[in-house]
């Protein structure tokens, strides 16, 4: 059932969610698109070939969801007038067990630092920073769900978690020992 005005809480917390999500989901399609352009080389550029089409609707994908802009704005003004960022930090840090990991601790103190900064703020000055800290907390939000997905799905989560902690929160490249782990690229493999 549809949920009507005045909302809760839960709304607000979903809605918040959902600029982190389809934000990054655009930006990722579109990299992994471009990517696949590269590897095609010429012939991504033609139309004989699917990939020119991913990759245009790839790019369409942030401007049909709302742009970038748009998404962090829409969420800095749930997290100032709704506070939905406070369940968000919650749910995070009960993600973090005592003995975390070094991705866990560097998405968690990512989370804090960003919503500090925003916090410290004016309305003004937090409308600059809030594309970047969009990003940051979508960022931190994935490693925190993939370590959280190792409980139930195995090894292979943790480290999908350590690489994309180490490039999208480190800004670090990966990891050679990436390219000859076989359960990083082929999870089914027996």
């Amino acid at each position: 059932m549809a949920k009507l005005p005045p909302y809760d809480a839960s709304y607000h917390y979903a809605r918040f969610l959902s600029h982190l999500a389809k934000n990054r989901t655009a930006d990722h399609s579109a990299a992994v698109t471009q990517l696949a352009m590269e590897l095609f080389g010429g012939l991504g550029f033609l139309d004989e070939y699917a990939i020119a089409r991913f990759h245009r609707e790839a790019l369409v994908t942030p401007i049909w969801e709302g742009s970038s802009n748009i998404q962090a704005l829409d969420m800095l003004e749930v997290m100032v007038k709704k506070g939905a960022h406070e369940a968000f930090l919650d749910e995070m840090v009960a993600l973090i067990p005592e003995d975390s990991t070094p991705e866990l601790n560097l998405a968690g103190s990512k989370i804090q630092e960003t919503l500090d900064h925003l916090g410290g703020l004016s309305p003004e000055r937090a409308q600059w920073y809030s594309k970047d800290a969009l990003t940051a907390l979508a960022d931190a939000m994935q490693v925190m769900l993939l370590n959280h997905l190792a409980e139930f799905g195995g090894e292979r989560y943790q480290k999908l978690a350590r690489l994309y902690s180490i490039h999208f929160l480190a800004g670090e490249p990966y990891p050679a020992w990436a390219l000859e782990d076989d359960e990083v690229w082929y999870p089914l493999k027996s």
